[in-house]
């Protein structure tokens, strides 16, 4: 039905301004006011490399397995998939992270 992919779209749409709008602010804070354009930078480029890879699989995956059926369950497959294994990419650098801190208090580092 539609009617998820339309309550997706609205709670997308109210997060990604924050998202855009936070990104310098953390970036500052972690590499300081004269390195925040060459991380914005390299940010961007990680950014589009992901966007120039994800939309053609994306079609790709529509035009052989979800066209027939008329439905995006295998589109949403793929997209879950990339945000559990970034997920997961992320936690384990979190843990790498803590691990080698001198002060290991976990839920200071998170």
């Amino acid at each position: 039905s539609m009617t998820g992919y339309i309550v997706l779209a609205v709670i997308y749409g109210g997060l990604s301004a924050s998202f855009i709008s936070i990104t310098p602010l953390v970036l500052t804070n972690i590499f300081g006011t004269q390195a925040v354009t060459t991380a914005m930078g390299i940010m961007n480029m990680w950014c589009a490399i992901g966007v120039l890879i994800g939309n053609p699989s994306q079609g790709a995956i529509y035009q052989k397995f979800d066209r027939p059926h008329n439905s995006f369950m295998a589109m949403s497959i793929w997209g879950f998939t990339g945000l559990l294994l970034a997920a997961c990419s992320y936690l384990l650098l979190k843990a790498i992270i803590i691990r080698n801190s001198p002060h290991q208090h976990l839920w200071s580092k998170l």
